[in-house]
């Protein structure tokens, strides 16, 4: 449903921002399930492109794999 969807989206938000404070990188593809997620919700979010390339500067093997989300 679109509420637990929401919630959803607000967990990895979470996760994005304790590993912020704690300076640490957020796990591998929280960030693009966080993009992916917004994209569903809203297909014209431009943060889920920002989330999507933060993935990649973070994690560069993930490129391939974003790439073909997107396509």
């Amino acid at each position: 449903s679109t509420e637990t969807n929401e919630q959803h989206t607000e967990s990895l938000r979470k996760i994005i921002a304790v590993s912020e404070e704690r300076k640490l990188k957020a796990p591998p593809g929280v960030n693009a399930e966080l993009a992916f997620w917004l994209l569903k919700l809203n297909p014209n979010s431009t943060e889920a492109q920002s989330l999507f390339e933060r993935e990649i500067d973070i994690y560069p093997e993930s490129r391939v794999f974003i790439e073909r989300l997107l396509e």
